[in-house]
């Protein structure tokens, strides 16, 4: 397989990703990027004082009238929060609550035109708007899961208020709002990369970090992704349990679905990859995992396309990677179900989106506890 394209162009942004991806720092680079290292102290600083206003009553929280679940991080990308957010809705419809999801929007393009702040993605049936309105992630969970509806907006408590009175929901999901402090929950779920829980140990610029590990203490439920074996999951339980002695540690996978087309108009078995040569495309946290995956199922990745996490294609780039698909000859190109509502000039080659659910391997009883 030749090695992964980046995009060409937006070199600052490349630059910055490559930066939080790096695994292990130099006492040279230490040096060099000193005054980064310094705005990773300061990102922390910052993030700890506004952590210890909220938890000593210096600034409010909102209340909503229902009950609110936060599914979130403490590291950027790669974690597996969205397809959580899908799997705590499924797990709370099955017993009967009616649940909306709220979300911020992240990655949108445009802002709303009207409604204020708050716009409604999804009313359960019908999609209002596009992931250039609303963002990748909202999109992609109105259309995965029927009669919830998706709200986004920056205000959470807004956006949450507006699923309770509109929707007559029982439970509110807030997507990545582990953060967002300004919002009370009844349940903190929080997701992290069992091969990278911490990423490289720095906070952004430098690193992955959100906020310190420290904060794993506000968490109730600790689901761990990636993980291949016992060992492994020993040794991030024990790191975990540094900061959090209490909260269940549930252990989930990315679980391949099916292979649908670009259209949505062809559904194909996982088999169909096998032994297919292909273009991998993606612009997601943890692209390395997507390509890992296709590979495992058989297909014959001839160059992955990877880009930032978000990321817009444009014309050019689309245009490139066609070029790629009909000089190898290739079966098409094989991308993520989020890079597919980023998608906005079709390609004219085969486009497959490979679907993902996420499953619970082990600790499916404290899961069901934890969500009531």
């Amino acid at each position: 397989m030749n090695a992964s394209l980046r995009p060409r162009g937006n070199t600052l942004r490349k630059w910055l990703q490559e930066l939080i991806e790096t695994k292990k720092y130099s006492w040279l680079h230490k040096i060099f990027l000193s005054p980064l290292f310094g705005l990773s102290l300061i990102y922390l600083l910052i993030g700890r004082c506004r952590e210890m206003a909220y938890e000593y009553g210096l600034l409010g929280k909102a209340v909503l009238p229902c009950r609110v679940i936060c599914v979130g991080n403490i590291t950027v990308g790669g974690t597996g929060k969205t397809p959580t957010v899908e799997l705590v809705c499924r797990t709370l419809l099955q017993k009967g609550v009616r649940v909306g999801i709220i979300s911020r929007g992240y990655g949108r393009r445009t802002s709303t035109k009207s409604g204020g702040d708050t716009f409604v993605v999804s009313d359960g049936g019908k999609i209002f708007a596009s992931a250039q309105v609303a963002g990748d992630e909202p999109v992609m969970l109105a259309k995965r899961l029927a009669h919830v509806p998706v709200i986004i907006g920056k205000n959470r408590y807004q956006a949450g208020l507006k699923a309770f009175k509109k929707f007559n929901v029982q439970a509110v999901i807030m997507d990545d709002g582990f953060q967002h402090l300004q919002l009370a929950r009844d349940l903190n779920i929080v997701v992290l990369d069992g091969q990278s829980p911490f990423g490289n140990g720095y906070a952004l610029p430098v690193g992955r970090l959100r906020e310190s590990p420290r904060a794993l203490k506000r968490a109730d439920i600790i689901l761990l992704t990636k993980i291949t074996d016992n060992e492994q999951k020993n040794r991030v339980v024990q790191k975990i349990r540094k900061y959090n002695q209490t909260a269940p540690v549930v252990i989930g996978r990315h679980k391949p679905r099916d292979v649908i087309s670009l259209k949505g108009d062809r559904l194909l078995a996982l088999e169909a990859l096998r032994g297919k040569t292909i273009i991998a495309l993606s612009g997601i946290g943890d692209p390395s995992y997507f390509l890992t995956t296709l590979m495992e199922l058989g297909a014959k990745v001839t160059a992955h396309m990877a880009f930032p996490d978000h990321h817009w294609y444009s014309m050019e780039e689309i245009r490139h990677v066609e070029h790629k698909v009909s000089s190898g000859k290739s079966w098409g190109i094989v991308t993520t179900e989020k890079d597919a509502a980023r998608i906005s000039h079709v390609p004219r080659c085969p486009v497959w989106i490979l679907r993902i659910d996420m499953v619970l391997m082990e600790g499916e009883q404290l899961w069901e506890k934890a969500l009531g």
